[in-house]
């Protein structure tokens, strides 16, 4: 997007460490769950140091797994686990379908300052109701005491993963599962097949948290910590043969989710870093070497920070990855789609300054709650981003509109407009004004699909609240289908790039495989020089030459 010069690789390298250091601190998370979830199924003494010994165990067999069987080997058993997990689900909602509940129960919640445990009493009315309440009630001094406004909680994320979505998931990793898609319409379906199957685990989170309520009524050592609700259940509730598929299951996930994270940081590293700028000769063997080299040093670093963090909880700990280190690109990476004059620079600087916020804050401020630290660091990243752009060059504008061409941005790109036509241009309005209303279906219809599973799980709810969840849902799934999908195309990508190419040589006036006259008659740039040794003058062309990153 920013092109091959200074400023595009400049973009390139800083996203890439960016993807490094969200994985490390992802494979924190994991280290971290996994003792605690491994130490309630211990049947020894689960003491502090043995967690840690289960956890680093299990993080051990997974870095070999995950080395040895490479890209390949976790296609294939994320397919298998896949079914596997579905199965299990499936076969555990219906088991223990509308398990009962008590109509008042206490939930103890653990002390900040390592004290006894508080008690919430809930009854099973405010704890079912399908709208939440602006205040909770969770006493004072304990972790959860800042989940008390629940509606700014749930706006926060809702708003986040909206943002998230629109700029192109700033995970890195889901993002390229769209774009190994053939067509836009496979796109779409994959989407909507991602959002079903995410659905079904929403019945199991409902049925285990009820059943930890109910174990906790006659429990002679009752759950003291909510974050170990589903491992004390699996240990003490669930029958022994279905006991042992519900583990499997959960490692398996975990393990497929862990393997997705450290293969695809080692490719972050070796196709935008190693490859490009420290050894651009590199075989195959040495590129597959410093994939493996690079998952290593990875794990060992999420390992090492989860043996320092100061988040005792792991809770806490997701909330900081999500809301604040997470927050730090939503900015940029939603900018530079809708405002043809944010350059690399700008985006450098969104992100180099949200990420520094998002770290400074969890040192120094680590109790401050979600929606206020996504707040905070989401405005310093704007902040940063809408200073620099305007005191630093404007992106070639040839790139710009190559950009234009492939991805036909809507926003602020009146500036391109003439220069690729008025066909491109009404083509591209169009679909923004589609986007504008399927994006309001989507974001609300997946909402109520979701509320309408879990309640299905959940005891006392009215079968209105089912109806009417799935009634939202398929009404707003009809929505899509009418708005959205059957304007998709559905031709691979080979045909759409000969596509582009006819288009561009009418619209333009120069051949696709041949060079390109600078539209803005700048130079290269400060400090940036062309690739194959033109002259500032001549620029490669706009399909022939080699795309360095399908984001950058």
């Amino acid at each position: 997007m920013f092109g091959n010069g200074r400023q595009g690789n400049l973009a390139r390298i800083l996203m890439a460490v960016f993807m490094l250091l969200r994985s490390v601190f992802s494979i924190t998370y994991f280290v971290k769950t996994a003792g605690m979830f491994l130490s309630e199924l211990y049947p020894g003494d689960a003491t502090e140091e043995m967690e840690t010994v289960l956890s680093y165990v299990l993080v051990g067999l997974s870095l070999v797994y995950t080395v040895s069987s490479g890209l390949t080997g976790a296609i294939f058993t994320d397919v298998i686990q896949s079914f596997v997990i579905i199965g299990a689900f499936i076969a555990f909602a219906i088991v223990f379908f509308r398990e009962s509940i008590p109509a008042a129960f206490t939930i103890l919640l653990p002390s900040v300052d390592g004290g006894a445990p508080k008690s919430y009493v809930r009854t099973s009315a405010e704890w079912l109701s399908m709208w939440p309440s602006a205040n909770e009630a969770v006493p004072d001094g304990t972790s959860y005491t800042k989940y008390n406004n629940v509606v700014v909680l749930a706006v926060s994320y809702i708003i986040k993963s909206i943002l998230e979505g629109a700029g192109g998931n700033e995970t890195g990793f889901i993002v390229q599962r769209f774009f190994a898609c053939n067509s836009d319409k496979d796109a779409g379906k994959m989407s909507s097949l991602w959002m079903v199957l995410a659905a079904l685990r929403w019945p199991f989170v409902a049925t285990v948290a009820i059943m930890g309520i109910n174990y906790n009524m006659t429990a002679i050592s009752p759950i003291e910590d909510p974050e170990r609700v589903l491992s004390a259940v699996i240990a003490n509730v669930i029958p022994t043969g279905l006991k042992g598929v519900i583990v499997a299951v959960l490692l398996g996930s975990a393990m497929g989710s862990y393997n997705a994270v450290t293969n695809g940081a080692a490719a972050y590293y070796v196709q935008d870093i190693f490859r490009p700028f420290i050894k651009p000769t590199a075989n195959q063997r040495e590129l597959v070497f410093q994939g493996r080299l690079a998952s290593v040093v990875i794990v060992l670093l999420g390992a090492m920070f989860a043996r320092i963090s100061q988040y005792g909880s792991v809770t806490e700990l997701w909330g900081w990855v999500n809301m604040s280190l997470g927050a730090g690109v939503l900015a940029p990476l939603l900018v530079r789609w809708v405002w043809w004059r944010l350059n690399g620079y700008g985006f450098c600087a969104g992100i180099a300054g949200g990420t520094l916020a998002a770290i400074i804050q969890g040192i120094w401020f680590p109790l401050m709650s979600e929606w206020c630290m996504f707040l905070v660091v989401t405005l310093v990243s704007c902040i940063a981003m809408f200073i620099v752009t305007p005191l630093t060059k404007q992106t070639d504008t040839f790139v710009l509109v190559e950009f234009f061409q492939k991805c036909q941005p809507w926003g602020l790109w009146s500036f391109v407009y003439p220069l690729v036509g008025k066909e491109l241009e009404h083509h591209t309005q169009s679909e923004m004004k589609r986007d504008l209303v399927s994006g309001n279906f989507a974001w609300i219809g997946q909402i109520a699909f979701y509320l309408g599973i879990l309640t299905l799980a959940i005891p006392g709810e009215s079968w209105y609240d089912v109806y009417l969840s799935f009634s939202v849902a398929t009404v707003c799934a009809a929505g899509l289908l009418i708005v959205w999908y059957r304007h998709l195309q559905d031709k691979d990508g080979k045909d759409r790039a000969r596509e582009e190419e006819r288009d561009m040589e009418r619209q333009l006036g120069v051949s696709p495989r041949g060079s390109l006259k600078r539209l803005d008659g700048d130079g290269a740039g400060e400090g940036e020089s062309d690739s194959e040794g033109q002259g500032q003058g001549e620029r490669a062309s706009l399909l022939g030459a080699e795309t360095r990153s399908s984001l950058y």
